[in-house]
């Protein structure tokens, strides 16, 4: 006789014979000989074995069946299974234990899909199409593939293809090679960034740790179409149908002389802590995340800086239906000087770096109420040029909204926000740096909706800018979608 343990990853029932004694699980030696797999289609069945290896190395019925659970939570991470369970056999008789084998079933999902989004700035009435199609399961050994496009009316475009690899030589690690394309008007910057480049991450199945190397072409240019020019003062001239000329906002002098192609080939290292208990509404919990990329013309690259970046999370109910958090996040970069340096360093500036490595600040998820990327230092003109030094936080009190709401678990909130981003000088003492970060700190604080979905976290919010720059933009009503949020 045998008895047979049905075991699914959100569930587990036993079920024996009614001629069978009752047995304690942990009482019962067994030792797991074969696994069998049942249902798959399009994935190697030696892959789905793989996932059950930790299943031979019990020796009791309690500790197989608790492995086997394990490695059926771990097929579903995948996300390349309707469903999975599996069938453990095993005999009455202690002596016949040697007979004992799995049964795996599953039921694949379809491998091609696809989504298509549409997102609109209400600050300058950019509308955005994103088009993404997947195909899971690509090879049998649950790789995805997946090839994204996005347009927007401002003229912004990218494009991008990616191969996931999970289990990467046998490992629980998995391996990310991506290759793209994009073009972005940085509105409030007066340039844009053409850029062309391929990335290789490594993680582990946990995304704890994750090391990866990346190099890319770019190309700065200020913001004029090829009959237009630019005027001896940096502005930049427009010319119209009628041949007009007439000068716009004008582009930083300091953006101009970076208006030559450089590569990037950078190092990277990101460590995540995430014990919160929502990815988009947490409730509780902390997170901690770091960042270090290290960017050198050793590397096959034209420029170089090392950058370091932190951020923290503390969350607590105060409630069952409310909770407080708070929210960190700094970052600094130098360059290193290791090749030529932009032309745009000059002699009573620390920096050397290219204007989009840079840290920018602002938008709906991060300093609210101020438009997104314009928290940085400005010149003359009022363009954005970023910063080697940010820093910010946020403080936010989370509360279910009555009636339908609730039900759609839609959130209000109260918060309210302070960070500032600013460049290093060489002539200058860090004391005094410091206190000038300090006094020009931009300040706000408002109300909002919060909404989880899928893609990430929306929120509708109504600021009140408290204290911000002459040259800010400031944005009273925002919506915002997003992963990262402050």
């Amino acid at each position: 006789k045998k008895r047979k343990k049905r075991m699914s990853s959100s569930s587990s029932s036993s079920s024996q014979s009614s001629s069978a004694s009752s047995l304690s699980f942990d009482d019962v030696d067994v030792k797991v000989l074969s696994v069998e797999v049942e249902g798959q289609q399009h994935t190697d069945e030696a892959f789905i074995k793989q996932e059950f290896e930790k299943a031979y190395q019990a020796h009791k019925l309690g500790d197989v069946a608790d492995k086997l659970l394990s490695s059926l939570q771990s097929l579903r991470a995948l996300d390349i299974f309707k469903s999975a369970e599996c069938v453990l056999e095993v005999a009455d008789d202690a002596s016949a234990a040697a007979d004992t084998k799995v049964k795996v079933r599953v039921v694949e999902k379809k491998r091609p899909h696809a989504r298509s989004e549409m997102s609109v700035d209400l600050k300058s009435g950019v509308t955005t199409a994103t088009l993404t199609g997947s195909m899971r399961n690509a090879f049998g050994r649950a790789e995805q593939v997946s090839v994204s496009t996005a347009n927007g009316s401002n003229g912004d475009r990218s494009f991008s293809l990616r191969l996931l690899k999970p289990r990467i030589g046998g490992s629980r690690n998995k391996a990310s090679l991506s290759a793209f394309r994009f073009r972005q008007d940085a509105l409030f910057s007066s340039y844009v960034l053409t850029s062309r480049g391929a990335s290789l991450d490594v993680s582990d199945d946990a995304n704890v740790h994750t090391f990866g190397y990346s190099a890319a072409w770019r190309d700065v240019a200020p913001k004029l179409n090829a009959a237009d020019g630019v005027a001896d003062d940096g502005s930049v001239v427009v010319v119209d149908k009628d041949n007009k000329a007439s000068k716009i906002v004008a582009t930083s002098s300091e953006v101009l002389d970076m208006c030559v192609p450089s590569t990037k080939t950078a190092v990277h290292y990101t460590y995540v802590r995430d014990r919160l208990d929502s990815t988009y509404l947490p409730r509780q919990g902390t997170f901690a995340k770091v960042r270090a990329e290290l960017a050198s013309g050793m590397l096959g690259g034209d420029v170089d800086f090392i950058k370091l970046e932190g951020a923290v999370k503390l969350y607590w109910p105060l409630t069952n239906t409310s909770s407080f958090g708070l929210s960190f996040m700094s970052g600094v970069m130098r360059p290193l000087h290791l090749t030529a340096a932009p032309a745009a360093a000059t002699a009573n500036s620390a920096t050397t770096t290219h204007v989009q490595d840079r840290f920018f600040l602002g938008g709906p998820l991060n300093i609210r109420g101020f438009s997104a990327s314009t928290v940085s230092t400005h010149d003359e003109r009022g363009a954005a040029l970023g910063g080697d030094v940010m820093a910010a936080a946020a403080a936010c009190y989370s509360f279910l909204l009555p009636g339908k709401f609730a039900d759609l678990g839609v959130y209000g909130q109260l918060f309210a926000n302070v960070g500032n981003a600013t460049q290093l000088q060489t002539d200058v003492p860090l004391a005094d740096q410091a206190r000038a970060f300090l006094a020009d700190a931009r300040v706000s604080a408002g109300v909002g909706i919060v909404v989880p979905t899928s893609f990430g976290r929306l929120e509708f919010n109504i600021c009140q800018p408290l204290k911000h720059l002459p040259n800010d933009t400031l944005s009273r009503f925002q919506l915002g979608l997003g992963v990262d949020f402050l």
